[in-house]
């Protein structure tokens, strides 16, 4: 059943080279991939209930086939894994209930695979850049948008804070694109967040509390870095602010001001500074 198949792939791709100890475990791998997109295509409900399993497993999978402990990139592994993968979160019902954590698992695979520096140079490169890049749309736009802005924005800030020791799974982080890649995604979610919020996709309340910790760990990183900021990184960490207050004031025009009823999740007490920024764009 497609539980097994679940299971057994999430176990595989958590043993080292476990799906290329043989081309036959790399068609068994294959064939599995090849039965969940059947399920997704088919009958959705039936993987509702292994959503975050199957997320999870697909994500390994493609990290896996293309991840920098690999030696040499597995082209055809990685086809089926982004191919299932965008199967999965082109079918909207499945794709809006996958829960933070596993959401994290897959933007983190793709933000590292894009960054890369090995892909453009490897049989049918381009194409898997492709497919990375229309992942990544699909799960922008079939996600839970909440989750998406979360993780985005905890991203961003990781990006722009001096972290010397970082997990393996999380180098890309220190890649110098790897802002810009995240601005890009902000951006999209940004031109439709009044819509999304106007439909009930967005919580305004989660975003703004979103927000609210993402200029609080900006804060908090200006004034406890010692490390004098290069030109270019300075540069990148003023356009990361400037789109997390053009996402604030896109949701401050949207509400106006019945903007101060969703501030229920910040901790007003503490005078944070979205409040500055919220009162002056109110008053603009």
């Amino acid at each position: 059943g497609i539980n097994e198949v679940v299971y057994t792939m999430l176990h595989e791709s958590n043993l080292p080279d476990g799906l290329f100890l043989s081309a036959e475990a790399e068609t068994r791998t294959v064939e599995m991939m090849k039965r969940l997109c059947l399920a997704v295509t088919n009958d959705a409900v039936s993987i509702l209930p292994l959503t975050n399993e199957t997320a999870l497993a697909l994500s390994s999978v493609a990290q896996v086939s293309m991840g920098q402990g690999v030696v040499e990139i597995r082209v055809r592994i990685a086809k089926h894994a982004l191919h299932a993968l965008m199967q999965f979160f082109s079918a909207a019902d499945v794709a809006m209930v996958v829960s933070r954590d596993a959401l994290d698992d897959c933007i983190c695979g793709v933000f590292s695979r894009l960054l890369d520096p090995r892909l453009p140079h490897v049989q049918d490169g381009q194409q898997l850049l492709r497919a990375l890049n229309l992942l990544m749309l699909k799960v922008l736009d079939h996600g839970d948008r909440n989750l998406c802005f979360s993780v985005l924005l905890r991203l961003l800030s990781y990006s722009a804070e001096e972290i010397e020791e970082l997990p393996a799974n999380r180098a890309f982080l220190k890649h110098p694109r790897c802002a810009d890649l995240v601005l890009k995604c902000l951006w999209k979610l940004t031109k439709g967040v009044a819509a999304s919020m106007e439909k009930g996709d967005a919580n305004a309340d989660a975003l703004i509390r979103d927000i609210h910790l993402f200029f609080n760990r900006s804060s908090a990183e200006e004034t406890s870095s010692p490390v004098v900021k290069t030109t270019a990184a300075f540069a990148a960490t003023d356009m990361s602010l400037r789109t997390v207050k053009t996402l604030l004031n896109e949701i401050v025009k949207h509400l106006g001001v019945k903007v101060v009823d969703h501030l229920s999740l910040v901790p007003l007490e503490s005078e944070p500074v979205i409040c500055k920024y919220v009162d002056h764009m109110l008053v603009a």
